[in-house]
C-alpha cells in the first residue's frame, strides 16, 4: 500500500453505493420489532461484514465476516469505541455523517475510510451506516455495512502512482513527444510538442490534423513540400522518419518518428519531434573539416575524390564531360629547406588564393598533398588549358615574403567515357612530370584520344621537382 502522505483521503460517496438485497432484507428486519429470528439470519449470513453500532459509535453486534475482515474476534470488538480500529488519520472522518443521521438530514450515508487490521496491515473499507428507531420512532441504533475495498484502492493507488510517473516523465521529456488517433488528431502530448511549435498547451488536446499541418507550414523553408509530407499517410505497420527545416521562429531542424501503436481496437500514432539542429550543425562542421585543407583553406584531397566521383557518374549517365588539371610548385623542397617550413607554409597558403580565384563557380581546386593541386573544371580541353596558363601566370607574378617569386608547372587532360578517376589522375599526373621534364613553368596538355600510350609512368621525381 502506498504510504499515507500519498494515499487517498477518506470520502463521502453519496450514490447508492452497494446496498444489496441482503443489506435492505437486514435493516427491514432490524426495523421490524418482533422478528428477530430474521435479522438474526440475516445477518449472520450476510455475504458482506455487518455491524449494529450504538449512538455512542460502540460495536452492539458484529458478524463473522466483519471480524474477519478487521482481524478481530468478537470479544475484541463488542462494547469498543468502532474509531478505535481505525486509522489515526481518519479518526472521527464519519462522526458528521452520523450526526446528519441521527437528527433526520440524511436517510443513510457511504464512506470510504482506512482501520488497522490486528496484525498491522492498513485496510480500506467501504462503510454504508444507516440509523434503526424503534417503534416509537426513535433513534435505537445504526446498522452498518463494512465491504474490504483494499485492493481496488490499491489498484487506484497504483494507477495513479503511473500516470503521475507517465505525466512526469513526458513532461521532462525535451522532445515533442504526442499520441494521434487514427485521423491523426491529438489526444495527449507533452509540452515540449507545444514548445516545438509555438502553440498554447491548453489547445494541444483534441488539435486535428489539419489544424497542426496549416500551423507548422507557416514555420517552414519549403511550405508545400512540408505540407505534403505532413498529409501524406505512412503504412499502417511501418516506423517512418521525416526530416523538416523551419525557418520561424529561427531556423531549425526537426526530425519526426511515426510508429503505430494498437491501444485496445484503435489504431494509434505515436509521434516523437526532436530537434536535430545541433546534429546537422555538427555534421555539417565535421564535413567542413574534412573537405577543406586545413593549412590552405580551399577544398582537401577528400573533396576532390568525391567529386571525381560525381562528375564520373555524370558524365556516364549524361555525357557531359569535364577536365582535370594536376599543379605542382616548382623546387618547393628548396623553399622549405632554406627558409623553412612556416615560409614554405605561406607559400603553399598564397598559391592556393591563385588557384581558387582563377576558378569559375562550376570549377573546383583543392589541395592534392604536399605541394600538389588538383583542379576539376567545367569545361573540355581547351577551357581547362586556358584556365591553367591563367593560373599559373598569376603565381609567376605573385611575391612571396622571404622567397620572393616561386613558379608552378601543370598536366591538363580530359575525361573519356568509361575512364576511371584513378586512370584519369595518372595520365594528368604524367603530364605534370613532362612539364616539369620541359624546363618547369608551363604546362603540358593531352586529350584522351591522342595521349601517348608509351608515355611512362610516374617516377619518384628529385627533390628539385
Amino acid at each position: 500500500m502506498a504510504n499515507q502522505d500519498s494515499a487517498p483521503k477518506p470520502r463521502v460517496t453519496r450514490i447508492p453505493g452497494v446496498q444489496s438485497g441482503v443489506w435492505k432484507r437486514t435493516r427491514a428486519a432490524a426495523l421490524s420489532a418482533g422478528d428477530n429470528e430474521l435479522f438474526e439470519r440475516a445477518f449472520r449470513h450476510a455475504g458482506i461484514g455487518m455491524a449494529l453500532l450504538g449512538l455512542d459509535g460502540r460495536w452492539l453486534k458484529v458478524n463473522e465476516l466483519l471480524c474477519r475482515t478487521v482481524g478481530y474476534s468478537s470479544v475484541d470488538l463488542l462494547g469498543r469505541d468502532s474509531q478505535a480500529i481505525a486509522h489515526p488519520d481518519d479518526v472521527g472522518t464519519d462522526t458528521e455523517l452520523g450526526l446528519q443521521l441521527l437528527s433526520g438530514e440524511i436517510e443513510s450515508y457511504e464512506l470510504e475510510k482506512r482501520y488497522l487490521h490486528k496484525d498491522g496491515r492498513v485496510i480500506w473499507i467501504h462503510l454504508t451506516g444507516a440509523l434503526v428507531r424503534n417503534a416509537e420512532g426513535q433513534p435505537q441504533c445504526v446498522i452498518a455495512q463494512l465491504l474490504d475495498i483494499t485492493q481496488r484502492m490499491q489498484q487506484e493507488e497504483d494507477s495513479r502512482r503511473t500516470k503521475q510517473l507517465l505525466e512526469a516523465t513526458l513532461a521532462n521529456i525535451q522532445d515533442g513527444v504526442a499520441l494521434l488517433d487514427a485521423q491523426r488528431n491529438v489526444l495527449v502530448a507533452n509540452g515540449a510538442y507545444g514548445d516545438l511549435f509555438a502553440l498554447d498547451p491548453e489547445q494541444l488536446v483534441g488539435l486535428s490534423r489539419d489544424e497542426f499541418v496549416n500551423h507548422v507550414a507557416k514555420l517552414a523553408e519549403d511550405p508545400s513540400s512540408v505540407r505534403l509530407a505532413l498529409t501524406d499517410r505512412p503504412p499502417g505497420d511501418s516506423i517512418t522518419s521525416d526530416e523538416f527545416l523551419l525557418r520561424s521562429p529561427q531556423r531549425r531542424y526537426l526530425r519526426r518518428t511515426m510508429k503505430p501503436v494498437g491501444i485496445a481496437s484503435q489504431q494509434l500514432q505515436l509521434v516523437v519531434w526532436r530537434d536535430v539542429t545541433a546534429e546537422k550543425d555538427l555534421i555539417a562542421e565535421r564535413e567542413r573539416e574534412l573537405f577543406t585543407d586545413g593549412l590552405t583553406g580551399i577544398a582537401s584531397r577528400r573533396a576532390a575524390e568525391t567529386a571525381l566521383v560525381r562528375e564520373l557518374a555524370r558524365l556516364s549517365r549524361n555525357g557531359v564531360g569535364f577536365s582535370i588539371a594536376m599543379f605542382d610548385i616548382d623546387r618547393f623542397k628548396e623553399v622549405n629547406d632554406q627558409h623553412g617550413h612556416p615560409v614554405g607554409d605561406e607559400v603553399l597558403r598564397r598559391v592556393a588564393g591563385v588557384l581558387a580565384a582563377a576558378a569559375r563557380a562550376t570549377d573546383l581546386v583543392a589541395r592534392w598533398g604536399g605541394e600538389e593541386f588538383i583542379a576539376i573544371i567545367a569545361s573540355d580541353l581547351d577551357g581547362a588549358r586556358a584556365f591553367c596558363e591563367r593560373a599559373r601566370a598569376a603565381v609567376a607574378e605573385l611575391s612571396c615574403p622571404g622567397v620572393g617569386r616561386v613558379t608552378m608547372s601543370a598536366g591538363a587532360t580530359d575525361c573519356g567515357l568509361d575512364e576511371t578517376a584513378e586512370e584519369l589522375i595518372a595520365r594528368a599526373d604524367r603530364l605534370l612530370y613532362a612539364a616539369k621534364g620541359l624546363g618547369r613553368n608551363r604546362v603540358v596538355s593531352e586529350p584522351t584520344s591522342h595521349l601517348a600510350a608509351s608515355m611512362p609512368p610516374r617516377r619518384s621525381l628529385s627533390p628539385t621537382r
